[in-house]
């Protein structure tokens, strides 16, 4: 709720838009239908946050879903879980003339349920960046391979989102050329540093 909160105070009114009914695996598919209206225009911006689970299994990078349920029949595989791949297409397809992916999505390191001695989400977020060759589209993500998101439990808040909230708000200007606009690169090294 407090990153929510935070991110709904750096834009007034209805620049902001959650997508709360997304968070279940049926609701996920409808992502290109509501994002479409939000970027319409070809000289507009998308930063589109993504808070959850970023997980790995044989080699594809998946979000887990509000509904997922771990099961061993064959049938169910996919149940409760979307490929990262398709939300890149998805937001790729968006006519911005930017187009900004947060993942914060870091929080699950291993999971022997799932047969995940080490996630590999982050490397295969690099990939599927890659296969997207869309050089209107870029990520922040919270980690690398091997790390993990943080909580900043006094604040109750992602400590990524956190910084990256900070950075929009104007504090990665003034860390940067202090020309009183949010340059990307300023962005990712305030976010990063």
């Amino acid at each position: 709720q407090r990153d929510r909160k935070a991110w709904g105070e750096l834009l007034p009114g209805p620049q902001i838009q959650y997508l709360d009914d997304l968070q279940d695996s049926d609701g996920i598919k409808k992502l290109a239908n509501r994002l479409a209206p939000l970027a319409a225009r070809p000289d507009d911006t998308l930063v589109f946050y993504v808070s959850g689970h970023g997980v790995s299994e044989n080699g594809k990078a998946y979000l887990l879903c509000s509904d997922f349920l771990r099961s061993d029949d064959p049938r169910e595989a996919d149940s409760g879980r979307y490929e990262l791949g398709e939300l890149l297409s998805q937001v790729r397809d968006s006519r911005a003339k930017l187009k900004l992916v947060v993942l914060d999505v870091a929080y699950v390191a291993v999971d022997p349920r799932l047969g995940m001695a080490v996630n590999e989400f982050p490397h295969l977020l690099h990939e599927e960046v890659r296969k997207i060759e869309d050089p209107k589209l870029w990520v922040l993500t919270a980690n690398e391979p091997l790390e993990t998101s943080h909580v900043c439990y006094g604040q109750r808040r992602s400590l990524f989102s956190y910084w990256v909230t900070e950075g929009l708000r104007g504090a990665a200007d003034e860390a940067g050329d202090k020309s009183g606009t949010v340059e990307l690169h300023e962005l990712f090294r305030f976010v990063h540093d």
